[in-house]
């Protein structure tokens, strides 16, 4: 492997790994929130893969919007567009990992996937077992 091989991947790093921290901080994050720790293991780092995924995706998605084109333009000035990648994942992953945990708690969600799962549940015909 030579020089400029080397080079190449860790230029391509950064890349790489946004696909990976976005959404392993929003596992991280939600199951601070609701008081536990996070446990290790082969999966998460897919579930970190998939999540962050989502959100790059909609990220680009966002960007297509000229409003928030602007807005993060003007929030973030001149900063590389790396940075503004980055900052904008950062922020998704907070931002739902909280809204996730908001509705993880909420009563009345909770209440309303029960009662629709107990519904779907009551249908059940022995064909469907």
């Amino acid at each position: 492997m030579s020089a400029d091989d080397i080079l190449k991947i860790i230029a391509a790093l950064p890349e790489y790994i946004k696909y990976i921290y976005p959404g392993y901080l929003s596992i991280y994050l939600y199951l601070f929130f609701r008081g536990k720790t996070l446990k290790d293991n082969n999966y998460i780092i897919v579930k970190a893969i998939a999540i962050s995924y989502i959100y790059v995706w909609l990220m680009q998605w966002l960007a297509q919007s000229v409003f928030l084109r602007k807005l993060v333009n003007f929030i973030f000035f001149n900063a590389p567009k790396e940075l503004k990648q980055n900052l904008c994942l950062l922020i998704l992953s907070i931002f739902f990992s909280y809204i996730f945990y908001r509705i993880a708690i909420s009563k009345r969600i909770c209440h309303f996937l029960a009662v629709s799962y107990t519904h779907l549940r009551a249908h059940e015909t022995p064909e469907h077992l």
